[in-house]
């Protein structure tokens, strides 16, 4: 008798045990479990870029999330606990065009490495001889996208006024 009873309690603790085990995946699936994002920002040298905003907006319908965040002196810049699907990167510093880069997928339980390179403010002149005399008499022969141009470079493709 004792040990029929001993036996019959045995099972239903296994049963017991068995069914909470397996209730718990299913509760798990319910939550998705957040990406990371981590990349680097530099310039067309390769130079990393220190302060550069990075903002990652999500690309999924009717979810207004952006989240901000900072280059560090190396260039690099880290999202952790990003729901799961597409976002867009946008990335500005001063000095540099705003880039974005759309379509970058965060995935459950992974690291997304992202390499973003930021190209300079450049206006192309409309006249290299005026743009090299200008130049030569340091004074202002226009302005870009951030500010005063003051001398030019010469590219393959014609002049350009730089700062």
């Amino acid at each position: 008798m004792k040990q029929e009873r001993l036996r019959i309690l045995g099972v239903l603790v296994l049963t017991a045990m068995v069914s909470s085990f397996a209730a718990i995946p299913a509760g798990a699936q319910a939550k998705p479990v957040p990406g990371k994002l981590a990349g680097v920002v530099r310039d067309a040298a390769g130079t990393p870029q220190m302060g550069a905003s990075v903002e990652l907006v999500s690309e999924a319908v009717g979810v207004a999330a952006s989240h901000g965040l900072l280059t560090n002196t190396q260039g690099m810049f880290r999202g952790e606990k990003l729901a799961p699907g597409f976002y867009t990167i946008r990335v500005t510093l001063a000095g540099f065009l705003p880039t974005l880069e759309k379509h970058i997928r965060v995935t459950s339980n992974l690291t997304t490495v992202v390499r973003i390179e930021l190209n300079p403010c450049l206006r192309r002149s409309t006249s290299c001889g005026a743009c090299r005399r200008t130049a030569r008499r340091k004074l202002t022969i226009g302005n870009g996208c951030c500010g005063p141009l003051r001398r030019c470079v010469r590219f393959s493709n014609g002049w350009t006024a730089t700062r």
